[in-house]
């Protein structure tokens, strides 16, 4: 690995972990918060689906319901998971909203740091730094505070980790031809379909 490498390394990881204490340290007082009473967080994560298990039937009917007018497969198997792991203790809920807007962070880092490299290859450092602050605002903006403090609005950072996670094996795609690459994007944008 050339040295102008190793420095763009270490560079993008420091971005990222900068990101995500910055990020952590925003939402960290939601992590205090327990469930909406009254709100979504009683008919979805407290839900026949959630408190059924992992049964071949209870999987059937998350995949296959609409279920108080929505169809949210990965958010119904997420409050699953954190269920049967944690039990109805609002604080890991929260967490895992936090740590996938965390990585919505990043992926839009990355992102925006693939697409102005692209496009002019000799300002590598310029397209990290733009991506860094654009991520930066993105981490903080008001916009998303909803979807990581409410537990109910867990689809959203969902949807957008697969959709970012697609946008970048597609770029990944573009640059190499290769169709594993490509076959990653389908998978994560049809994930994204399932919240």
């Amino acid at each position: 690995m050339k040295k102008s490498e190793s420095v763009n390394v270490c560079y993008s990881m420091c971005s990222c972990l900068i990101l995500a204490i910055i990020t952590f340290l925003v939402y960290y007082s939601t992590l205090k918060n327990g469930f909406l009473t009254g709100w979504d967080d009683q008919w979805m994560v407290f839900s026949h689906y959630t408190e059924r298990g992992w049964t071949v039937n209870n999987l059937w009917h998350i995949f296959t319901d609409f279920y108080g007018g929505q169809y949210a497969p990965l958010a119904f198997l997420s409050y699953l998971a954190l269920y049967t792991s944690f039990g109805y203790d609002a604080f890991y809920f929260h967490l895992f909203s936090l740590l996938l807007h965390i990585g919505c962070v990043c992926l839009m880092w990355k992102f925006i740091a693939t697409v102005l490299y692209l496009h002019d290859k000799r300002n590598k450092n310029k397209a990290l730094t733009i991506a860094f602050f654009t991520a930066f605002l993105f981490a903080i903006h008001p916009i998303n505070v909803e979807s990581v403090a409410w537990i109910g609005a867990v689809k959203i950072p969902l949807y957008s980790f697969f959709y970012l996670a697609s946008a970048l094996f597609y770029l990944r795609y573009v640059q190499t031809l290769h169709k594993m690459p490509y076959l990653m994007t389908l998978f994560c944008f049809l994930f994204s379909f399932l919240l």
